[in-house]
């Protein structure tokens, strides 16, 4: 995966494909883009919907939720929730984060800490003694060990990946293919179902100069995952070739606008877990 990629994640706005690793020349794609230009100004309530459907990642570990909400908001052509505020538990937000948000900013604080040499007392110069180190401060830097320039960058930009600091984590990586510890920190978040462990296994692979093994980063998904979004992605071909049996979602009439949502969704999953099943035809509103 390249830096660029992972980058424009963050721009729904410039890239509505931005969290599917989409093939160039993509014909299922160029049909749904197709029948989304067909479609003329659309109502900033359906774009916002579509914003949603960019901002869905199988590795979540809000996922199913996630899904629910789409569903429900492509259903009644507006956000079932604020787009905006998605994402404002995260540590780029500061001290004031709750949830996993609040533990990602310790492993934030205590490797800014490291990074200063020190970890000042509020309010006082002198160091905390070790042992009275919050316990995440304390195992940071014991995974990392004696430092180095090299484990300085690195933890740099995690710090940046942490962050969602996407200028700082180009500026720190080096001039080489994104692999090895560098790749693994590029594809470390919070919102990981595999969090805080994968933090712990990225600094502890700082620590070491070696890449972790069989790691799992964003994107990744397992079996579990895998089968619920071939499930979803049945559901949603059946709504557009216009079943009605069992466990067809009732996402509201078909006209053009939602053919289009659901398909920009179905294509998600698809593309996410790799499925094979092609998206049903969809000439008759194009």
């Amino acid at each position: 995966m390249d830096m660029h990629f992972i980058a424009a994640s963050t721009d729904m706005k410039t890239n509505a494909w931005a969290n599917v690793e989409a093939v160039a020349g993509d014909r299922e794609i160029a049909t749904i883009d197709a029948l989304g230009a067909s479609l003329g100004a659309l109502p900033e309530s359906a774009q916002r919907v579509r914003e949603l459907i960019t901002r869905f990642e199988i590795c979540h570990f809000k996922r199913e939720k996630h899904y629910r909400n789409i569903r429900e908001s492509i259903a009644k052509l507006r956000p079932a929730v604020e787009v905006d505020k998605i994402g404002g538990d995260h540590p780029r937000n500061g001290a004031h984060a709750t949830g996993r948000g609040r533990t990602g900013w310790e492993y934030v604080a205590a490797l800014e800490s490291w990074l200063a040499r020190s970890s000042p007392r509020p309010g006082r110069d002198r160091p905390i003694p070790i042992g009275l180190m919050p316990v995440v401060e304390r195992r940071v830097r014991a995974w990392l060990a004696d430092r180095s320039d090299t484990k300085e960058r690195l933890v740099r930009m995690l710090l940046a990946r942490l962050r969602w600091d996407w200028a700082s984590i180009e500026r720190n990586r080096s001039t080489f293919a994104l692999e090895g510890i560098e790749y693994q920190i590029a594809t470390t978040d919070i919102c990981h179902y595999t969090f805080p462990r994968n933090v712990e296994r990225v600094v502890q692979a700082i620590g070491k100069l070696e890449p972790v093994e069989r790691f799992e980063g964003c994107g990744t998904y397992c079996k579990r995952i895998e089968f619920s979004c071939a499930s979803k992605y049945s559901e949603l071909c059946e709504w557009l070739t216009e079943g009605t049996g069992r466990g067809v979602p009732d996402l509201g009439p078909r006209e053009p606008i939602r053919v289009w949502l659901v398909a920009c969704m179905a294509k998600t999953l698809k593309a996410n877990v790799k499925l094979r099943e092609p998206l049903p035809d969809l000439s008759p509103w194009t």
